[in-house]
């Protein structure tokens, strides 16, 4: 393997990362840094190589190495590493050596080895299905490919599903707090629970609930379906034909004005609850929209027409509202300033 390590001391010299693929297991691959400038001796000597960590040894007056940086895939297996030079060292007997050290940290395609704590835990899967409980406090987790199950538990965690296209349908529970959840690729269930939670779809056809609180939800790509629950929430349905529920309380539901992010279908917009269209486009005006009524039949109620809510400049139904022809006004915000519709 020869890689291209970039610069890893502090001076803007390039290194270059020598190595062997064929290594058998335990034995320390020959890595050979160095810069354009060699001042780094001609054969370094590898030290021991602790769990995914290979020191590379200098001589006197080496400089090894001066910062931290990544150094992409050194040991082949897919998984970006990190380099971390040393210019000197301060021994456990006060001896101070300018020798320098390069450490080499690979990272690990399998998951975290230590169980979830009660504390702030990083907790990483692998590439296939995962099953990850984080438990107690504020915890991130990255569940990686596969179709995995990921519960954040209590606290304010962070959760990521995976961020490739091998990433399958992930399961992912927020818990209580107020939580971050990315379900990335694939079609994905993602759960807030209790607390004011931020969750987003990502690629995929995604079912997203996001329980008790005021919770920002965004479908993003493709058409998801999107259940507030109760609180305030704010709802994007982003890309695609969304359908969406708002639940109890007061809700906002957003549209950015463009056609690629389709017509979303509101079950339970609710004046009497103080539910708000936005609409995120500039300028307009409320007399660019206008209201329809139709029936659709299994949409709603037998005997009560949907109201259509019509961008005129591009002729889009941004909103179908779901038995909108029951409510007294509709209310609109356009440029922060609030519009009946029916008015």
């Amino acid at each position: 393997m020869v890689g291209f390590a970039g610069a890893h001391n502090g001076a803007g010299n390039a290194f270059l990362v020598l190595g062997r693929e064929d290594t058998t297991p335990g034995e320390t691959p020959p890595l050979l840094p160095f810069d354009r400038l060699g001042r780094f001796g001609d054969s370094p000597e590898t030290g021991e190589q602790d769990d995914g960590i290979l020191r590379l040894v200098g001589a006197p007056g080496d400089n090894a190495g001066y910062a931290l940086d990544g150094g992409g895939d050194i040991d082949g297996d897919g998984i970006p590493d990190i380099i971390i030079g040393a210019p000197s060292e301060l021994t456990a007997s006060g001896t101070f050596l300018s020798d320098g050290r390069v450490y080499v940290l690979s990272g690990s395609a399998a998951a975290q080895s230590e169980g979830p704590t009660s504390g702030p835990d990083l907790l990483i899967g692998t590439s296939g299905a995962d099953r990850i409980d984080a438990l107690a406090g504020n915890d991130t987790v990255r569940g990686l490919d596969g179709a995995d199950t990921l519960i954040g538990a209590e606290g304010d965690d962070i959760i990521f599903g995976g961020d490739t296209a091998a990433d399958l349908r992930d399961v992912i529970y927020g818990g209580e707090g107020n939580d971050s959840i990315d379900g990335g690729y694939g079609n994905d269930e993602l759960r807030g629970d209790a607390g004011n939670d931020t969750v987003t779809g990502g690629s995929g056809v995604d079912t997203i609930l996001g329980g008790t609180g005021d919770d920002v939800l965004t479908g993003q790509t493709w058409s998801d379906v999107i259940l507030g629950g109760a609180g305030a929430d704010f709802i994007n349905g982003g890309f695609g034909h969304d359908r969406v529920n708002g639940g109890a309380d007061a809700d906002r539901f957003y549209h950015l004005g463009v056609e690629g992010h389709g017509s979303d279908w509101i079950q339970d917009f609710s004046d009497a609850e103080g539910d708000l269209l936005v609409f995120g486009g500039g300028g307009a005006s409320v007399d660019d929209f206008q209201v329809n009524f139709t029936e659709t039949a299994g949409a709603g109620a037998a005997g009560v027409e949907e109201a259509f809510v019509i961008y005129r400049p591009t002729g889009q139904i941004l909103w179908a509202l779901v038995d909108g022809a029951a409510q007294t006004d509709i209310m609109l915000s356009v440029g922060g300033t609030e519009y009946d519709l029916l008015a």
